[in-house]
């Protein structure tokens, strides 16, 4: 079976979450500078099947399109353009960070501010994903 992967789009880094195999759990997997992104993801085709990319969308609690916004539109058309047999799908990505923080803060996180922003934002991506596979059972 094919996976299904989340991607936390941020400026500066990317956080990443994937699916097992069935499907039937979602897993932080890792944080990278969005700028190495489809070097990284080409790679990780070579070895697993993504039939599947939720793309987290940034809205307002006003449902409001955010300053982000417009460049995860820029970034999902290129997905589409460059990988037309992954289906590219995208999720409410509200309240992801203050979730994945409250998380990450009852189970300790880590002092380290950059190390911080990066298990963030890979656990945000898994929260997109659960998200999107609760809504979307396979």
């Amino acid at each position: 079976m094919s996976r299904w992967m989340a991607i936390d789009y941020g400026l500066q880094r990317i956080g990443l979450a994937i699916t097992d195999p069935l499907r039937i759990i979602a897993t932080p997997l890792d944080t990278i500078p969005t700028a190495t992104f489809y070097e990284y993801f080409n790679n990780y085709l070579q070895n697993e099947h993504v039939s599947r990319v939720i793309v987290g969308m940034p809205i307002s609690l006003k449902n409001k399109e955010t300053n982000l916004t417009s460049h995860v539109k820029l970034f999902i058309e290129k997905l589409i353009l460059l990988y037309p047999d992954i289906k590219i799908e995208c999720e409410d990505e509200r309240f992801t960070s203050k979730i994945a923080y409250q998380a990450l803060s009852q189970m300790g996180l880590p002092k380290n501010k950059k190390h911080q922003k990066e298990i963030l934002d890979k656990m945000s991506a898994s929260l997109i994903l659960q998200t999107y596979m609760e809504k979307n059972p396979s």
